[in-house]
């Protein structure tokens, strides 16, 4: 029998469009594929559900992870700059000349670690990408997001019209590249990644691209996702009308090449006509609503209600950087100034064609998940009032909404993943380390997930153990830890030596010396902490908590723990 781990928690997730459920509490089991195998309101039934390990939540929130249906990944490299400008005068001035250098694959791989460890903390599981014309570079991109952890749908940017010198392509290069950056993504056999057809806009595309891309799109079943920008700027349809005469309007032109189906997504679409969202609705095509950069370039105002009324499936994205957040939060927001509509996932996930996996915490979706703690230090939620006013989950959750950022986000699941601020650490089950923790730290009883990890799937490191190696920030504390011990002795050995020192042991042994170097410096000022969560994993942190520390303040700083111990068999607890 699979093993399911129960998280208890206040339950918040749409169930339909401005329909939320809240549970207070409730509990949802998970199996080993990160699959929802049940949801049950404890105020309302008995927990007759089978369990192997419940995770208490205590009072913190449990919400849908965010869907972010439209972002550009390299932008991320001038986001915030430019919002004087109106679309096509900011496309001229910074996109292009900075998409340009994605050329250089170090420059590349800088940005998109930056892009999607930002996307990532803010919450965000799902992320619609496009990325730039350059191969190599759209490949480091799907690399990192397989890397981190995240749910992925990216595409391979199309331009041979009308682009600068560094981006314009040759029809067939763009054809061919898609084709084989399609493969390279089909290849890695991993449910999280999608290739997603990917023409920039009309103007960036010959009707011999357009019409390729789509066969590209059709040859595949189901039908490859398309994505691209549609009725954003009045300049923008003007130049497509210039372009195309033959066509009846700018929706028009991605139908006559074949590019609107069930599985296409256009952002923006506020000056589609009554014709374009007729056709839009027949072809199945959804519109992705990106308030921030609708208003940051004077684009317009998307009338969302309009197009829910006339039957049109609307997600909601971020835009970076035309919009000038990655948070899915500062999203839903200004949906709420732009259409009084509040969509905590559903309607993205239905956009991009995932509504069956993900979106809420119905029975058979993916986990992909948050857990928010509105009153972590440094909290931007505060609360003045009477406390029985504060225990209704609802006001809760509405102050997240509004006032909350990604230090109120504690933990982010991605099916079976565990993921947080861009290191890929593996959850280790070790049982062994349970017997070299000092007695005073078993009974301690933490937050989870108050600092940063990674938890991904056992099998994979089980089967592959050379992918096993500790965090960036672990290796080089251990590194300088390591150094300071053997003194004289090491004399001879480079900084390399030791890091290999260092990553081969923790491989294969944990490390049990540095291991016992790290419990010793509990109580000093950087040195990091063991301690454990609700859940009962023992988990490392930079700051000792204030019962056990020797009165010395903590570092604030983050240390990415090298290893979790779960410890020996636990009786099921009965939720309360």
């Amino acid at each position: 029998m699979a093993r399911i781990v129960a998280y208890k928690a206040n339950v918040v997730h749409s169930v339909a469009l401005g329909q939320l459920q809240v549970l207070q509490p409730g509990l949802v089991g998970v199996d080993e594929q990160g699959k929802i195998v049940f949801v049950l309101d404890l105020n309302q039934s008995e927990t007759s559900e089978h369990f192997d390990e419940l995770v208490d939540l205590g009072e913190q929130l449990l919400l849908p992870g965010f869907i972010d249906g439209h972002a550009h990944a390299p932008q991320y490299s001038f986001i915030g700059v430019g919002m004087h400008l109106p679309l096509l005068k900011w496309l001229e001035t910074y996109t292009f000349p900075y998409e340009s250098k994605f050329h250089n694959l170090d420059y590349a791989r800088a940005v998109y670690e930056k892009a999607v460890r930002r996307h990532l903390n803010n919450g965000t599981t799902t992320c619609s990408y496009f990325a730039t014309v350059h191969l190599d570079a759209c490949k480091v991109l799907t690399d990192i997001l397989e890397q981190m952890g995240q749910r992925g749908y990216v595409g391979k940017v199309n331009m041979d019209r009308n682009g600068s010198s560094g981006l314009q392509e040759d029809t067939q290069s763009s054809i061919d590249d898609t084709r084989e950056f399609v493969q390279y993504v089909q290849n890695k056999k991993n449910d999280l990644l999608t290739p997603v057809i990917t023409p920039r806009f009309v103007p960036s595309c010959t009707s011999k691209l357009m019409h390729a891309l789509a066969e590209i799109s059709r040859e595949h079943t189901p039908k490859l996702p398309v994505q691209s920008h549609l009725g954003e700027n009045r300049d923008e349809i003007s130049w497509v009308k210039d372009l195309h005469p033959e066509s009846k309007t700018y929706t028009g032109v991605y139908d006559d090449h074949g590019l609107l189906h069930e599985r296409s997504y256009m952002a923006h679409c506020i000056w589609c006509s009554k014709d374009e969202r007729e056709l839009l609705c027949e072809k199945q095509t959804a519109v992705i609503h990106c308030p921030n950069s609708n208003f940051s370039l004077s684009s317009g105002v998307l009338n969302v209600r309009r197009l829910l009324q006339e039957g049109i499936k609307v997600g909601l994205g971020t835009d970076v950087s035309g919009g000038y957040s990655p948070s899915m939060l500062d999203a839903i927001r200004q949906a709420v100034i732009a259409s009084k509509l509040v969509s905590i996932g559903n309607g993205s996930a239905e956009a991009l064609g995932l509504g069956d996996k993900v979106g809420n915490f119905a029975i058979g979706k993916d986990f992909d998940a948050l857990v928010i703690d509105p009153y972590v230090p440094n909290s931007p939620i505060d609360e003045a009032h009477d406390p029985v006013e504060t225990a209704d989950v609802l006001h809760t959750f509405q102050k997240f909404l509004f006032l909350g950022d990604d230090r109120n986000i504690v933990s982010i699941f991605v099916g079976v993943i565990m993921a947080r601020d861009g290191e890929y650490e593996m959850a280790l089950r070790v049982e062994r380390i349970e017997q070299q923790i000092p007695a005073e730290w078993r009974e301690f009883a933490g937050k989870p997930m108050q600092m940063t990890y990674y938890a991904t799937k056992v099998n994979t490191f089980r089967e592959n153990p050379e992918l096993l190696r500790p965090s960036e920030s672990f290796t080089a504390w251990a590194t300088k830890e390591l150094r300071r011990e053997i003194g004289d002795d090491g004399r001879y050995l480079s900084d390399e030596d030791l890091k290999n020192i260092v990553c081969q042991e923790w491989r294969t042994d944990l490390t049990r010396s540095i291991l016992e170097t790290r419990l010793n410096r509990h109580s000093s000022k950087d040195g990091p902490v063991v301690r454990r969560s609700a859940s009962g994993v023992l988990y490392v942190t930079s700051q000792p908590p204030q019962s056990l520390s020797s009165g010395t303040n903590g570092s604030s700083a983050k240390f990415v723990l090298d290893a979790i111990a779960t410890p020996g068999p636990r009786k099921k607890a009965a939720p309360k």
